[in-house]
């Protein structure tokens, strides 16, 4: 078995994809309120967090273990199509296929984050940017989720299908190992105290921005 995955990377996937759930839940069947607190603002709140956990995996995509970094799964055009025809060799971490989905999902949650952001109550984003432009990136908010949606779901049958293929790559994000019939080296892990120092620092950052925007 061979270790693929830090505590780190795997904590943030389960985290992410429980507020993503939560804030579908929020948005669309008016769940997440609990006590006093309104649905939108268990939303507004789902939101921020989710934020917070992205800026947090960018620079763990910059300076964390070698399998969560940007570099070790971008691919280009020419390596994706080979890894289709099955032409790639196989390596620790994502497939160059799995890397372009994990570069959408971060890209379309920040995006979607970021617009939700400007919209809360939290920061005036009518007054940042004027009415007509916040509806407009109201408008874009709204696809993208239905685009995020489409992203997930896709997500979740690939790993679906790799499972039946003998390929556990759901487990292996509970355990962080996984079963490799090559002989492949064993990636550099990068400590937790980093990514908790790390994580330390997303959240000042997200709290400043806020703060700077009130």
């Amino acid at each position: 078995m061979l270790k693929v995955w830090d505590i780190s990377t795997r904590i943030y996937h389960w985290l992410q994809a429980f507020l993503f759930f939560a804030l579908i839940a929020s948005a669309y069947f008016s769940l997440g309120g609990f006590a006093s607190i309104k649905p939108e603002e268990a939303h507004a709140a789902f939101g921020t967090c989710l934020v917070v956990l992205l800026v947090w995996r960018i620079g763990w995509g910059i300076f964390g273990s070698e399998t969560s970094r940007f570099s070790q799964f971008l691919h280009s055009p020419k390596e994706i199509v080979g890894y289709l025809r099955g032409q790639s060799k196989p390596k620790a971490g994502h497939n160059p296929v799995g890397g372009l989905m994990v570069i959408s999902l971060i890209a379309s949650l920040f995006l979607q984050g970021s617009l939700g952001m400007l919209m809360s109550d939290w920061i005036d984003g009518k007054e940042l940017l004027g009415r007509s432009v916040m509806r407009t990136l109201k408008d874009v908010h709204e696809m993208n989720a239905l685009f995020l949606m489409s992203l997930v779901s896709i997500h979740i049958i690939a790993a679906i299908v790799y499972r039946l293929k003998g390929i556990h790559l759901i487990s292996a994000m509970f355990t962080g190992k996984i079963k490799m019939t090559d002989q492949i080296e064993q990636p550099w892990m990068a400590s937790n105290l980093r990514a908790l120092v790390w994580l330390v620092g997303s959240s000042a950052c997200i709290v400043g921005i806020i703060t700077l925007l009130l």
